[in-house]
């Protein structure tokens, strides 16, 4: 058995040599079609980000207007479940779930 797995492995050894022989035969020929700043170029990475603006949609109510809102619908949900009215409370806030 150890014969089987060392002529195979010789065998692999010698396709890996056999390849790279063959590369390196067209490789400075490859070469002569790059030059130094074509090759520096490729391997180098850029990193560039770009920022769009966007146009903020006047019919939207500011953080502030948001906010007063927010406020105003939790105090009037708050003064329903202390009066007990738990069908005003859920339907206080729209979308609201509870």
């Amino acid at each position: 058995m150890r014969y089987p797995i060392l002529a195979f492995l010789w065998f692999i050894a010698l396709i890996a040599y056999v390849q790279r022989a063959a590369i390196s035969v067209p490789l400075k020929e490859i070469g002569r079609d790059f030059s130094l700043t074509d090759a520096v170029r490729q391997k180098t990475w850029r990193w560039e980000r770009h920022t769009v603006d966007l146009l903020y949609r006047s019919d939207l109510p500011t953080v502030e207007e948001t906010l007063r809102e927010l406020a105003s619908v939790e105090s009037r949900e708050r003064a329903a479940r202390a009066a007990g009215d738990t069908a005003l409370g859920a339907t206080a806030m729209p979308g609201s779930n509870r």
